[in-house]
């Protein structure tokens, strides 16, 4: 049975994905209509090479594995596009997190827990950090940008006021480094208008941010995010041309 289809559009080779739970297991198909049967290790996740390419085995018209000489199947590799999707499982060439049931990924990244259309997760890789940079360092500089965009959003809205809680945490995963800024903009009332929480962490040279947006301002407490990322999130190393310099 076929698994949801996602359209994505990589950078080079504009490739379109496709999983499957039957057969040969997860393959990728190309714009162009070829499929590649992806090669994948023991707990089910995909390989990839030095470069970040992924692994692919090579197959004959009728869909085969093609042997070498010892008669094990061939393998090539193909550019790992922007994203894998399939069902609560996102996959990108930085890292592979899973959902719990009932959540549905968007082509924007965007986890929504079903029935919650106001609340999301998405992880960015906001690119190299400066060399000298540490966690705190960015942190401070991420504050002093929200604080500033609180104030605009205190003026867009009267009678409102906005606060902030800030924590540390490592996530036991891959034992990352984080920071995490809670933000609330709260009505003279009690009325919450916005919730956020926002994870920052260097991972291989790159400064990472994980948000979670309740844009009603309504957190739903029957999960816990940090524990979803704690328990889910798997760092991937970096292909060659990404990592920091």
């Amino acid at each position: 049975m076929q698994k949801k289809i996602i359209a994505v559009a990589a950078l080079v080779l504009a490739l379109t994905l496709l999983f499957v739970a039957c057969g040969k297991g997860p393959t990728i198909v190309t714009k162009e209509g070829y499929e590649y049967p992806l090669v994948t290790d023991e707990e089910g996740n995909t390989v990839v090479n030095d470069n970040g390419e992924l692994v692919v085995y090579v197959t004959d018209e009728n869909g085969k594995y093609v042997e070498d000489a010892n008669g094990e199947p061939q393998t090539n590799a193909v550019t790992f596009p922007d994203r894998i999707s399939s069902g609560t499982t996102l996959e990108t060439p930085e890292y592979k997190i899973t959902y719990p049931d009932g959540w549905t990924i968007d082509e924007m990244n965007r986890a929504f827990k079903e029935g919650n259309d106001k609340s999301y997760v998405q992880i960015t890789d906001l690119g190299a950090a400066p060399a000298t940079a540490t966690i705190d360092s960015i942190f401070a500089e991420k504050k002093q940008q929200a604080q500033e965009v609180a104030q605009q959003m205190e003026k867009a809205y009267e009678n409102s006021t906005a606060s902030f809680e800030y924590a540390e945490k490592t996530l036991t995963q891959q034992s990352l480094d984080c920071r995490i800024m809670t933000f609330s903009l709260t009505q003279s009332d009690g009325t919450r208008l916005f919730y956020s929480q926002i994870f920052y962490y260097i991972y291989q040279g790159h400064v990472f941010k994980i948000d979670y947006i309740c844009g009603d301002g309504k957190q739903d407490t029957s999960y816990d995010i940090s524990a979803i990322i704690d328990a889910n999130l798997i760092m991937k190393d970096l292909p060659k041309e990404t990592e920091a310099k």
